[in-house]
């Protein structure tokens, strides 16, 4: 990847880096209060991250984690 070329570069990035990172928070913030509400019976999380959020979603529900091997 290339780096940004001068301060508008860098600051058009750091603009959409903060767009995208609000966006993020404010939908996470969302699924969880759904979850919350839904108390859902299952969750499947696909492994393609370091399972975290899927934690949180769990949380949020009150339910419990199975993992599978």
């Amino acid at each position: 990847m290339k780096p940004y070329r001068g301060r508008l570069g860098r600051a058009a990035h750091d603009y959409l880096l903060s767009l995208w990172t609000e966006a993020e928070d404010a939908y996470r913030k969302r699924i969880l209060e759904l979850v919350a509400s839904a108390k859902p019976t299952s969750l499947l999380d696909l492994g393609c991250h370091d399972g975290e959020w899927t934690e949180r979603l769990v949380a949020a529900s009150g339910g419990s984690v199975e993992r599978a091997a």
